[in-house]
This record gives structure tokens, C-alpha cells and sequence, in this order.
């Protein structure tokens, strides 16, 4: 089984060298093709795992779904240009199982790859079915039928900046606490001076009016 994967290792690399890194399909053997079955560019963020990510199906030159083919999936690191390098070796992984990974087609021509957890890397996973990679697969023979998904990795949000401090209330200045408490214990005895100067007044007048009557 170990050498076998290694054989299969070996094939993908060689014919994943071939094609440039994005979403896409080569669908040029004449006996079958690929298709996508769901989003094909998939974005999201580092550490989440997500079950299904990439589907394909398979039908024949008739569009007869083909059972029992073994679509191999993988994530392709190896394609760079200048202007395009190799992402970083920090790809996502199927759950921690072997990679690539072969997935048998169902009675309808699907395959779907298990729970994939994203990395923190932006790269192409494939989905493959190659006539010289297995037993499985001669029907199909070569050149092989291959969907390339584009895998976006999406940065973690930076945290959110946390709330201003509230601005400083500047202190009083040195005894405005007395003045206002004074001001405050003061008040009564004005009230008390001004109601005596009325009274005061009061009885000067009528004194006052008392004594003109006398003289008359």
C-alpha cells in the first residue's frame, strides 16, 4: 500500500507540474470528463474545517455518471511562477489522512473529499482521476481528468481596538470645596439679616405715622 501511494505521489507531482496554479478543468480525454459540484474558489479562514469542500462528478462521452473510479485528491504546492511563487509549506490537510487521498465515485459519478481543514496558505487542491495511477482507473486512460479548486486563505481579523479611556475631570482648585460649603451655610443667616432689616423698617414707619397723627 506504501509503495503504491509513493508511485501515485510521484505521478501527481509529475503531471501537477504541468498546469498552472487556478480554478479550473481539463477535461481533453475523450472517453469521460469533470465537473465541479459546488464552489469551486473557496475562501476561508486558517484553522476552520469544513466537511464536503471539493466535488467533482464524472460521466462518460454518453454524460453516463462513471461508479467505482478513483479520484485522488491532493494539495497542489508544487506550481510557481515568478510572477506567481509555490505558496509557503503550510497547507490545510484531510483530517490528518494521507495525502492525496483517493476517494471512489458513487452510483451518480460523485466524489467527495473528506473534512478538510484550511491552512494558512492560499494554493490549488485537485481533484484527479489518472488512468496510469491505478487499476481502478483504466477505463479512462490517458490524459487524465483534472479539477483544479482555488483554495483562498483569509487572514484572521486583526482584534478590535478597545475603547477610549474617559477624558480626565481636572481637580478644583485648592479651597473651591469651602468656598461652596460656606456659600451653602451662609445662605440662611443672609435670610434671617434682611428679614430683621424689614421688620425694623416696618416698625420706624408705623412710629412714624403714629407720631403725625399725634401732632394733629
Amino acid at each position: 500500500m506504501k509503495m503504491h501511494l509513493v508511485r501515485v505521489s510521484m505521478t501527481l507531482l509529475f503531471l501537477s507540474l504541468s498546469f498552472p496554479a487556478s480554478a479550473h478543468l481539463e477535461n481533453n480525454n475523450p472517453r469521460a470528463s469533470i465537473a465541479f459540484l459546488g464552489p469551486h474558489v473557496i475562501t476561508g479562514p486558517a484553522g476552520a474545517t469544513m466537511p464536503g469542500l471539493f466535488k467533482v462528478r464524472v460521466i462518460d462521452a454518453q454524460g453516463i455518471p462513471m461508479a467505482g473510479l478513483k479520484v485522488w485528491f491532493y494539495n497542489n504546492l508544487t506550481v510557481g511562477t515568478p510572477e506567481n511563487p509555490p505558496p509557503p509549506a503550510s497547507p490545510g490537510s484531510f483530517q490528518g489522512l494521507e495525502d492525496p487521498l483517493g476517494v471512489i465515485t458513487d452510483a451518480d459519478g460523485i466524489a467527495t473529499s473528506p473534512p478538510y481543514r484550511i491552512g494558512a496558505s492560499s494554493h490549488d487542491v485537485v481533484a484527479g482521476i489518472y488512468g496510469i495511477a491505478g487499476p481502478e482507473n483504466s477505463v479512462v486512460g490517458f490524459p487524465p481528468l483534472v479539477a483544479y479548486f482555488h483554495l483562498n486563505y483569509a487572514p484572521p481579523e486583526p482584534p478590535a481596538s478597545p475603547p477610549p479611556p474617559p477624558p480626565e475631570i481636572p481637580p478644583l482648585p485648592q479651597g473651591s470645596a469651602a468656598a461652596v460649603s460656606l456659600t451653602a451655610a451662609s445662605a440662611p443667616t443672609l435670610a434671617s439679616f434682611v428679614l430683621a432689616l424689614a421688620i425694623l423698617a416696618l416698625f420706624h414707619l408705623r412710629k412714624y405715622r403714629l407720631t403725625g397723627d399725634h401732632r394733629r
